[in-house]
């Protein structure tokens, strides 16, 4: 269903632009990819207002959050941020969870009237779609939602902020692998040999084994000696 993000104002007037869904925060203009993105106007007014997970999600083992996109905002003056709340308790700027890709262009203006005025946010032009990565891992087992918060001052609008493949996932799946002897020496009178691998860590799922061989007398054919 599409009953996966709600907007909700902070002060005064309401960013998220009213679109498909329910609710009706789907907007169809310049997704990066589908049909739809989330879009935070850059509103030409003091005006601060998020978009936010309805349901929590709890945090995989190696979680990360990953999204696209694209901003226009009066640089230094209007911006957005990324705020997460763990088990229903205070938002928290994202920040300290910086793992890759587009970061906060700037600090805010404090005397702008603007309500995130002296925080670090996204602002100015990203010039097209970007992406930027969280580390959850710190966060494994908790219930968890995310938001997307856009406020701006009293003077010039733009844009604002088009967000798009939000993803929270695991990125753990491997895990670390251990060979009992990483060489194993035989001959023709040997039936057989064993190897044991160890997984510590990662999820469960199969691991293949790839191997060499080292044939110094010339004699063994493979698919027949080995």
């Amino acid at each position: 269903g599409t009953d996966v993000w709600a907007s909700s104002v902070i002060a005064g007037a309401n960013a998220w632009r009213p679109g498909a869904g329910v609710p009706d925060v789907y907007f169809p203009n310049m997704p990066s990819s589908g049909q739809y993105s989330l879009w935070g106007l850059s509103i030409a007014g003091p005006s601060d207002s998020a978009v936010a997970m309805v349901r929590a999600v709890v945090v995989p083992p190696g979680g990360r959050l990953q999204f696209k996109h694209y901003y226009a905002f009066e640089e230094g003056r209007d911006g957005g941020v990324v705020e997460y709340s763990v088990d229903n308790g205070p938002w928290q700027d994202a920040a300290p969870l910086y793992l890759a890709g587009a970061s906060y262009g700037a600090v805010l203006a404090s005397d702008s009237g603007n309500p995130l005025g002296g925080r670090s946010a996204f602002t100015g032009f990203s010039g097209h779609y970007v992406s930027t990565q969280y580390d959850l891992s710190s966060l494994e087992g908790s219930r968890i939602r995310v938001r997307f918060r856009v406020a701006s001052d009293s003077s010039t609008g733009y844009e604002g902020w088009f967000i798009d493949d939000v993803q929270i996932y695991n990125c753990d799946i491997a895990g670390d692998f251990q060979l009992t002897t990483s060489a194993v020496t035989v001959a023709e009178a040997t039936p057989q040999i064993k190897l044991t691998v160890t997984r510590t860590g990662g999820l469960a799922g199969g691991a293949v084994l790839s191997y060499g061989t080292n044939d110094g007398t010339g004699t063994a054919t493979a698919g027949l000696d080995y």
